[in-house]
């Protein structure tokens, strides 16, 4: 716009004068009464042709007083005319400006019946109807901003000039960049977002949808990005446009299923190898030699009681993980718990001359399970005793902080590098297989503690280091 609101001349006698259509309706008027008395005179003097010259001089001197009084009233007439339409105009002029420029607000008060009125009540319609329109569009542009702002998926856009969009707040979080800022920015000037150009480049240049996976780095941990690509062209531009999810939660998942049903083959086929083996060796005719035949069976016994064992983790495991949450949680008085459950490790603490601490206080009442958390003092009591050399200590200790109940499983073992305390409560996860194995453990026991402490909204934690012992800590919430 050359002129802004606000802006426009005020009207005056001067700029009337100055209007083109003052002059057109002077022109127009005077041309029209100038013809009109030429034609009176040559009407009159064709009627009377024998006029003497006095006559015809007085006749003519007539003639031009008139006309400079029809010119006079015209010009008086065309200027009031000027006027009244240049205001009209004016007003028109304002009101379009201003819807122009974005004022929808403006209206034209001077409605008449002519065709200026006509022409300011349709601005008037206008105005409502762009008003209404633009709300309806801030409206829709409001609802699709909270609805791309509150997606937990990433949105990128990329301009065919590879400049930015639009980008939503989830993102900048997922590429660790600052997207969502900077639109109309080439890519290579955002830090984080060059991680998305490949995949813009091959989906451009094959005009298909493209699909990849991106590793972006948090810290020390691993973020693994899925990517979607499509291209997209509207009326003024073309670009495409990128989706990001977050499936770094579900790879894991996938790897620890993987990881679960390998683990489970390698578990059952152990066992049963072994008593495959030793029922063919009795078949074989070993079953004659009496002594052969009892160790025989011996270790068939053996083996066979670590596979009920390793069933019967893993029927637990799965109930468990199936009924998280549902565990029927009432108080629960944990140090009673922990003393009854310590009756079942007296006799493999004696057998390796283990020297047991017990520091229980009293009343920890805690809103769990009974059943489940005998299972986390059962568990964390095998493993203490377990990797325990003969001669250690293994210690138990159940006080509280604050409004928080702690049970404490220490012992002297051999510890565990720091490498593994994040995989630890894994399924089958063992830091020394070889050794666990032999020791009969299933690689269950610290998974079944997680997810029953887990259940009973509490948390557990280790602390170990090679060869000065380990220590795993539960908490949980008391009963108020």
């Amino acid at each position: 716009m050359s002129r802004s609101i606000g802006k426009l001349p005020r009207i005056s006698t001067r700029a009337v004068f100055r209007g083109h259509l003052l002059w057109q309706v002077f022109g127009a008027t005077a041309i029209t009464v100038f013809t009109a008395l030429l034609t009176v005179a040559a009407v009159f003097l064709l009627r009377s042709p024998v006029l003497k010259i006095e006559q015809t001089y007085e006749l003519l001197t007539s003639l031009a007083v008139a006309t400079l009084a029809g010119v006079a009233v015209a010009m008086g007439v065309g200027f009031w005319l000027a006027r009244s339409v240049h205001k009209s105009l004016t007003e028109l002029t304002s009101v379009a400006e201003s819807l122009a420029c974005g004022d929808f607000s403006a209206k034209v008060k001077r409605l008449g019946d002519d065709e200026f009125g006509l022409l300011g009540l349709t601005l008037n319609l206008l105005g409502e109807e762009l008003s209404e329109r633009m709300a309806t569009l801030s409206q829709e542009r409001t609802q699709l901003a909270a609805l791309f702002g509150g997606m937990v998926e990433g949105i990128v856009a990329i301009g065919d000039d590879d400049r930015v969009l639009f980008a939503n707040g989830a993102a900048d979080k997922l590429l660790k960049a600052s997207a969502s800022g900077s639109r109309g920015k080439q890519i290579s000037d955002v830090p984080g977002l060059g991680l998305v150009l490949p995949v813009v480049i091959r989906c451009r240049t094959e005009k298909k949808r493209k699909h990849t996976e991106l590793t972006v780095t948090d810290g020390e941990q691993l973020v693994v990005l899925e990517t979607h690509a499509s291209p997209f062209k509207g009326e003024q531009t073309a670009g495409v446009v990128v989706v990001l999810h977050d499936v770094t939660e579900l790879r894991r998942l996938e790897r620890v299923r993987r990881d679960f049903v390998a683990n489970v083959s390698h578990e059952l086929k152990t066992p049963l190898t072994s008593i495959k083996g030793y029922v063919e060796t009795l078949q074989s005719g070993a079953k004659t030699d009496p002594a052969t035949l009892d160790r025989f069976l011996q270790r068939i016994d053996v083996n066979i009681v670590r596979l009920v064992e390793l069933v019967q983790d893993i029927l637990s495991l799965a109930r468990i993980e199936n009924q998280e949450g549902l565990l029927a949680k009432s108080a629960v008085d944990l140090g009673a718990v922990a003393r009854h459950t310590l009756v079942h490790h007296e006799h493999a603490v004696a057998s390796k001359n283990i020297s047991l601490k017990v520091n229980v206080a009293d009343h920890i009442v805690v809103q769990g399970d009974r059943e489940a958390l005998r299972q986390v003092v059962d568990n964390l009591l095998t493993n203490a005793i377990k990797y325990t050399p003969t001669g250690g200590e293994v210690s138990l200790r159940i006080d509280r902080q604050g409004d928080v109940a702690q049970l404490s499983v220490e012992d002297t073992g051999v510890g565990i590098p720091p490498e593994h305390h994040a995989r630890i409560f894994e399924r089958f996860y063992r830091v020394d297989k070889h050794r666990s194995r032999e020791d009969g453990g299933t690689g269950l026991g610290l998974s079944i503690v997680k997810h029953l402490v887990s259940a009973m909204n509490g948390k557990v934690s280790v602390a170990s280091e090679p060869g000065r012992g380990s220590q795993f800590l539960v908490q949980m919430r008391l009963q108020s």
